[in-house]
């Protein structure tokens, strides 16, 4: 072991990068693994994107290469404590290293969701809306005086986890003529609900007179855009003059749009497919 520190330590890149291939092969996982795996396991669906590739490459390599520091600092810590023969030390040391890895586990999704959200890379995020639901089992409305409740229920492709994605409600403004993102109830700051284990959401909403011709749209949580919200309240595309429009087909967003009449029929628009 103290060889392979020592290699790692004094050797260039290409050796420290041979000694943490190594590592995880013996763990049964190869740098590879992480971004080829879910890649080919899905080929027919998934566009190959070399940008993506190399930045998810870069953004494990990193991760790997810091873990693999600081354990090695923590290791070198540890037998040079025990030449002193500072054993409290040690007993202290040990926990607070637990606790350091054990935070890491904790922050490492946010650490992949955050890099792939700020650098659009396909392979650090889910599956974009269309491409996770399969179909909806049911939407609907139900109204009783100024208040309504809108309800919906959908079926993700397997191993899709639903709570990676929101639902967002759209009314068109009869004053202004454009479709806008409505909050809850009509004075909360909420607008936006995640999708719960099963599949189904429900979204209480105020009615007003001047919004009518109500939409459902489905995004995926890392579609929130940073420079969209600086320059308006809501980080997804509003105030579009149509639904579902180009920005919302980028995304590949999956639109329900509600008629609520009688019947409550219910209609599905389906986004273009890039």
């Amino acid at each position: 072991m103290k060889k392979i520190i020592n290699d790692f330590i004094d050797g260039d890149s290409t050796k420290k990068l041979a000694i943490i291939s190594d590592f995880a092969t013996i763990l049964g996982v190869s740098v590879a693994t992480f971004v080829a795996g879910p890649f080919l396991s899905k080929f027919a669906n998934k566009e190959f994107i070399v940008t993506d590739f190399i930045i998810s490459i870069a953004f494990y390599f990193i991760c790997l290469y810091m873990s693999v520091n600081i354990l090695y600092s923590f290791i070198k810590s540890i037998i040079t404590k025990m030449s002193e023969k500072k054993y409290k030390e040690i007993a202290v040391n040990i926990p607070f290293a637990l606790f350091v890895i054990w935070i890491a586990i904790i922050i490492f999704p946010y650490m992949k969701y955050y890099a792939g959200n700020s650098f659009n890379v396909s392979y650090l995020l889910s599956p974009t809306a269309t491409n996770a639901i399969i179909e909806k089992d049911y939407l609907k409305m139900e109204q009783q005086n100024d208040n309504a409740k809108i309800t919906g229920k959908l079926i993700f492709a397997k191993n899709i986890n639903s709570k990676n994605y929101v639902a967002i409600i759209y009314a068109h403004n009869k004053d202004n003529g454009v479709f806008e993102i409505i909050k809850y109830r009509g004075y909360s700051n909420d607008y936006q609900t995640i999708i719960r284990n099963n599949g189904e959401f429900t979204i209480p909403i105020k009615l007003y007179d001047n919004y009518n011709d109500f939409s459902v749209v489905i995004y995926r949580k890392s579609d929130w855009n940073l420079l969209t919200a600086l320059s308006d309240k809501y980080g997804f595309p509003n105030q579009i003059t149509y639904l579902p429009n180009n920005d919302i087909d980028e995304l590949q967003a999956y639109v329900l749009k509600i008629k609520p009449n009688k019947s409550l029929e219910e209609e599905r628009v389906t986004p273009a497919n890039n």
